[in-house]
């Protein structure tokens, strides 16, 4: 028995799929009328609202997109591929940790990614990265912002990127790519005078210039230890300057003169220098600081996460024991394989590996430690047992979780504390996350995110129109084959309570498109068109076109999208001819005009590539516009005019 959906008005808003390469017309979306008041649409641009999928294998970003929104009653609800919604408070937030509220102004919001910080001593941050603006004042690459966020006036010119910032005393050590400081010649290193808001002598650029970035940096009493990517003629990637003589000293580390540097630790005696660097491969080792002597060796296994490309991303050392994060599953220390999924702990002096690991759903990026706490950041949504995205808090002695849950859309790449205050910045748009799978809804008018979220089943991919009805959300979704294909369905859930509609009739149909219009929804799929009728949704018998025809001689119709008008339905799709024998010409693009009362075809027009003989068209989106369709695809002629992935047509003929 199927169940009624409820009808308490008719008010629709329909969104369609948003084409770049479309003109810039009044319509965005495919225009429905209706009798009534319509809801209005709201396309996506992605700025106001941020979306970031989680827990993913791939060392890359998920490509996590939006495919549709509506407006409807002062809500906003999207549809997508996304995991995970919040509010866009840009890439750097000050939060208070013990309220767990941002305390950074949205009009604040910085333009780059923030790759260093360090508190100022007064609730603020100073910080480094590739940003250019914050808000709209200009701040190249270095900053000081105070506890609410807000920049300071202290704006020395960096001419590129900071990597790194040591604050000691008053005295603020920068590294980075640049090599101006305030216009003066200073290769990748500075040394900046807090109290006197000066550019500091170090000895000029001689100890510095054979390196093109500078990535970490150590301060061991009056020695600065610094590593990065050095040039081919560069004596090695890792050396030590006494900043208080303004001299270089003789150093050189007995292994991989010419890799490149991403971290340097220092164990708790000062004995052994920890690096992780890239030379062909990544790599952890422990060297003896004195004298550069090889100690120990740690890499990856051969098994990295998914198949994906792995690498070691971080390491901090807290007391003992140095941790590791990355892309990994096992680490090996040249003998021995040991299975740790994202981190591994070693002492820091010998490189003997510990026996905490994790359970984790995907990997981590980021680690720092302060106190009894480890700060870890990366691309999951599970650790320990804990529901955490892409950032939680640990115990150094248990690696218990914590109850901080920030839950940034993306990865850290820069943590900093001053009083109660964190500074957490990296590539994420978005904090204190709210969990949904492909679906949600926002406050109009505030923003906030609401409660409602229907269950999306558990191989959904991504939505691909959605329009609303009275109390009902009908999403057209594609989903996911065991056997990797993908097909599409009509899900129809309550706008007040998010559950989910059965409508058994439509369990079935492989849809192409899906309009609502009238008391009717008209759908394509399975190479036929459809009507059923509204409110409880049975099939309109006897009415539409079946293109699956058994004749050799007719054509084979696929009907991408439907356009429906006052009195006449249009589709645009492919075609292709099939000759005894099951052979099939090649792919043709067509258009279709059909009788409303009917769903009998009236006219349908053919359209050929470049080549008859193997050029293959693709209709796949059109929109009806003062009786022309403009229609995108994939195609580069037609009938032997140039067209390229873009046509108008005529409706009618």
């Amino acid at each position: 028995m199927k169940q009624i959906l409820p009808l308490k008005t008719r008010i629709l808003s329909l969104c369609g799929v948003v084409f770049s390469f479309l003109f810039t017309f009044a319509a965005i979306g495919q225009p429905v009328y209706l009798s009534g008041n319509a809801d209005s649409t709201f396309p996506v641009f992605n700025q106001s609202i941020y979306y970031e999928g989680a827990g993913s294998a791939d060392l890359g970003k998920s490509h996590t997109s939006v495919y549709n929104t509506m407006k409807h009653n002062g809500v906003h609800y999207f549809m997508g591929n996304f995991t995970h919604v919040s509010p866009n408070h840009g890439p750097a937030l000050v939060i208070d940790t013990v309220t767990n509220t941002v305390l950074s102004q949205y009009k604040w919001k910085i333009n780059g990614i923030v790759k260093t910080a360090v508190p100022d001593g007064t609730g603020g941050f100073y910080i480094g990265g590739t940003f250019t603006r914050i808000g709209d004042s200009v701040r190249r690459y270095l900053a000081r912002i105070n506890a609410n966020g807000e920049p300071a006036a202290w704006r020395p010119v960096v001419d590129s990127t900071v990597n790194v910032l040591i604050k000691r005393n008053d005295t603020l050590f920068i590294g980075g790519a640049f090599k101006k400081f305030s216009n003066i010649n200073r290769s990748c290193f500075a040394m900046y005078s807090l109290n006197g808001d000066t550019l500091m002598n170090n000895g000029g650029t001689g100890a510095f210039t054979l390196f093109t970035s500078i990535n970490a940096m150590l301060i061991i009493k009056d020695t600065l230890v610094y590593g990065g990517a050095a040039s081919i003629s560069a004596p090695g990637s890792l050396t030590k300057y006494n900043f208080k003589n303004k001299v270089g000293i003789i150093f050189t580390l007995q292994y991989a003169e010419y890799s490149v540097i991403h971290n340097i630790q220092i164990s708790k005696d000062t004995s052994t220098l920890i690096c992780q660097y890239f030379d062909n491969g990544y790599f952890t080792r422990g060297a003896n600081y004195r004298t550069g002597t090889y100690k120990y060796l740690i890499k990856i296994g051969a098994l990295p996460v998914g198949g994906s490309p792995y690498n070691m991303s971080g390491i901090y050392t807290v007391g003992s024991k140095t941790y590791l994060v990355g892309l990994f599953r096992y680490i090996t220390d040249g003998f021995t394989n040991f299975p740790r999924r994202g981190l591994v702990s070693f002492n820091s002096n010998t490189g003997d590996i510990t026996n905490e690991s994790l359970t984790i759903d995907g990997y981590t990026t980021f680690v720092y430690s302060t106190g009894n706490k480890i700060y870890l950041s990366g691309r999951f949504t599970t650790i320990n047992g804990a529901d955490r995205n892409n950032f939680a808090v640990l115990d150094t002695g248990t690696l218990a979780v914590s109850t901080l849950n920030i839950g940034p859309t993306d990865n850290l790449t820069a943590i900093a504390f001053s009083g109660n205050s964190i500074f957490a910045a990296g590539e994420f748009k978005g904090v204190y996350s709210v969990k949904r799978n492909g679906f949600a809804a926002i406050d109009a008018t505030t923003h906030t995110i609401l409660p409602w979220n229907p269950i999306a089943p558990h191989n959904f991919i991504a939505g691909r129109r959605m329009f609303a009805m009275g109390d009902s959300l009908f999403v057209l979704a594609n989903f996911a084959n065991p056997n990797s294909s993908t097909y599409s369905r009509l899900k129809i859930y309550s706008l007040s309570t998010g559950n989910e509609y059965t409508v058994p009739d439509l369990n079935f149909i492989n849809m192409q498109d899906c309009v609502i219009d009238g008391n009717y929804l008209y759908i394509s799929g399975d190479k036929r068109l459809l009507r059923f009728s509204l409110p409880g949704l049975p099939p309109d018998i006897g009415w539409g076109k079946d293109w699956n025809n058994t004749n050799a001689l007719l054509s084979v119709h696929n009907p991408m999208q439907i356009i429906v008008d006052s009195n006449r339905i249009y589709t645009v799709g492919d075609t292709r001819f099939q000759h005894t024998g099951g052979l099939f010409d090649p792919q043709r693009g067509y258009t279709a005009m059909y009788d409303k009362a009917t769903g009998q075809p009236l006219n349908v027009s053919y359209y050929e590539g470049a080549n008859s003989t193997y050029d293959g068209i693709t209709f796949e989106r059109a929109l009806l516009l003062n009786g022309k369709l403009y229609i995108a695809g994939w195609f580069s002629r037609l009938n032997g005019q140039v067209r390229r992935k873009f046509v108008c047509v005529d409706a009618a003929t």
